[in-house]
């Protein structure tokens, strides 16, 4: 094997080596790699790369409406791991500028980590809710108590899994920022990582936003307005209470972008905050864990027993009025304090897959008052 050679035909440049898994050989211009020997999927997988957005969604904070996990993700970031490889391994000078090409295609290095995150972390964020109802069910039947014991065992293993995931997605984000430290979609990413890493510390992704208004201070085109508008409503909305302040300053950015659909998340606070404060400025603080009797207004006067588990594990008991069909439901649930917003994914009876939301609105009492996203009304009290 040591003397064999590769032919690599017409190189006008250096030709190197670069491993068994398809690329063989590339031409150095620069600071830009010519891939001129390679297998059949490398452009094509060039290509799908350049097409993955890297724009941060509306909703990616509450880890449910992430983006579509492409189906062939796994051989994409193998694909990004082996660019990255040929880009290190090239003896290139250690610059941000640092590209790749495949054809018509073309990716740097900053491009290539943002790309491989982002993927990577919306695996975690399908990872977390596939199958929450039954995670991993054992061969064999077991008795309820150990079954339950079971499933709140394989939810946190999951939950681990999840967080490393995030993690490894971060440290992707802090390699691609320290080759451009001023690059500002990568710290936006880096903050919204955090808010779910660190949920109980906002001051760390606080400090980024922060960064990132600073180097936005004069935005150049709309891109980076609409960047310095995310950057503005997450710092009102990372903090204990919205700032009332920064969330309009945020709304009116996104109004002049024509951003309707991130307008609107801003004037659903704004009034929420507002209806809080017409209730005599009464403030309530929600705390999901525990076992609660639950009322709704649904046709049939459905109520509910229901128990929060602290490890995201939750089940239910539901009866549709008081002589009606009993139905049990199990799955996992998380509370977003920031919307005050219950979600509950699981199934019906082991059977009927479900989702929901209840906006917890105001409280009275020891009574809390919510809306639900199926349209009712959702009365819960603690027991």
């Amino acid at each position: 094997m040591g003397n064999q050679k590769i032919k690599v035909g017409n190189v006008a440049g250096d030709a190197l080596g670069v491993g068994a898994k398809g690329v063989v050989a590339k031409e150095v211009h620069g600071n830009i790699i010519q891939i001129v020997y390679k297998s059949g999927t490398i452009e094509e997988q060039l290509g799908k790369l350049t097409q993955i957005p890297t724009e941060v969604n509306q909703n990616q904070m509450a880890g449910i409406d992430g983006s579509i996990l492409p189906k062939d993700s796994e051989q994409l970031q193998e694909s990004v791991t082996e660019l990255l490889n040929i880009l290190k391994t090239s003896g290139l000078p250690h610059r941000q500028n640092n590209e790749i090409r495949a054809g018509n295609h073309q990716l740097s290095q900053v491009d290539l980590l943002l790309k491989k995150a982002i993927l990577i972390k919306t695996e975690a964020d399908q990872m977390y809710f596939e199958n929450a109802s039954n995670p991993n069910p054992p061969e064999k039947k077991l008795p309820q108590s150990e079954s339950r014991s079971f499933i709140t065992s394989s939810i946190l293993f999951k939950e681990r899994k999840h967080k490393a995931k995030l993690q490894e997605a971060y440290d992707l984000l802090v390699e691609a920022n320290e080759l451009d430290p001023a690059n500002t979609e990568v710290l936006l990413h880096m903050a919204q990582l955090l808010i779910e890493l660190t949920p109980d510390d906002p001051s760390d992704e606080q400090k980024l936003l922060f960064r990132i208004q600073r180097l936005l201070n004069n935005p150049k085109d709309d891109v980076e307005r609409f960047r310095l508008a995310q950057t503005t409503f997450l710092l009102a909305t990372t903090a204990d209470q919205p700032d009332e302040q920064l969330l309009s300053d945020a709304r009116n950015m996104f109004d002049r972008l024509g951003r309707t659909e991130w307008v609107r998340q801003c004037d659903e606070i704004l009034e929420e905050r507002k209806n809080q404060e017409g209730r005599n400025n009464s403030q309530f603080e929600f705390y999901p864990v525990g076992s609660w009797y639950v009322k709704t207004s649904d046709f049939v006067g459905s109520t509910m027993q229901m128990t929060l588990h602290s490890n995201s594990y939750f089940e239910a008991t539901q009866q549709a009025g008081m002589y009606g069909n009993i139905a049990y439901a199990t799955g996992q649930w998380i509370f977003n304090p920031q919307q005050r917003m219950l979600h509950f994914q699981g199934a019906v009876n082991n059977i009927y897959p479900f989702m929901l939301g209840v906006m917890v609105q105001y409280q009275q009492g020891q009574t809390f008052y919510g809306v639900g996203t199926d349209g009712y009304s959702y009365v819960l009290q603690k027991v």
